[in-house]
């Protein structure tokens, strides 16, 4: 048994779950934002404050303050417009994969693609600059591939985590977690990025 492999996959979960909880005031912000969210806290800012995360994690630095909300916004609303034809593709693919089942790949090479599109975009923060040769020399490198079948195994654990504390804590408990759940996946990214010399050259060339 490979018990390294198995030392460092939990070293990398342990890590990539903490680092949400670096910043005790933005977590708790976070968990209020998460329960506002029909009400108050619109889609896009969340999701731009996922690419404010991906930005200091790949740079090795706590969770970023939850502020500038029309900023948070603004490059929400960037990053769902270059996360846009991916989701057409997947939707077109789901669709008509019921007459043509091969059509199912499209879908999984535009979620595939989606990660290498919000990594490059956090460190560029230009929606102009981010389908160009740098975005195909990640997604076609072999890294990359074996990071994104990593990354499918640490979302079952979330998933699974997310099952059990719906069952035992009523909700509550799961509502408090929540921006773990959802942040560590961005912080999973950046970590095996920052641990990978191969892909941190394509990001900086």
């Amino acid at each position: 048994m490979n018990y390294n492999f198995i030392y460092n996959s939990i070293s990398i979960i342990e890590s990539v779950l903490k680092y949400p909880t670096t910043n005790k005031n933005s977590y708790i912000q976070s968990i209020v934002n998460f329960a506002l969210i029909p009400v108050i806290i619109p889609f896009f800012i969340l999701l731009g404050y996922t690419v404010e995360i991906q930005e200091n994690s790949l740079a090795n630095k706590e969770m970023p303050k939850f502020k500038n909300y029309g900023e948070l916004f603004k490059t929400g609303l960037e990053l769902t417009l270059l996360y846009l034809p991916l989701l057409l593709i997947t939707l077109l693919s789901l669709v008509f994969a019921l007459a043509i089942p091969s059509l199912i790949s499209f879908a999984i090479l535009a979620i595939y693609t989606m990660p290498a599109i919000k990594i490059i975009y956090s460190k560029t923060r230009n929606y102009k600059d981010v389908y160009n040769k740098k975005f195909i020399d990640l997604i076609s490198n072999k890294k990359y591939i074996e990071i994104y079948i990593y990354s499918i195994l640490f979302n079952i654990i979330l998933l699974s985590m997310s099952f059990i504390l719906n069952i035992t804590t009523i909700i509550i408990g799961f509502l408090l977690l929540l921006p773990i759940l959802i942040y560590s996946r961005t912080a999973f990214w950046s970590y095996m990025f920052r641990n990978t010399p191969e892909l941190n050259n394509i990001l900086e060339e």
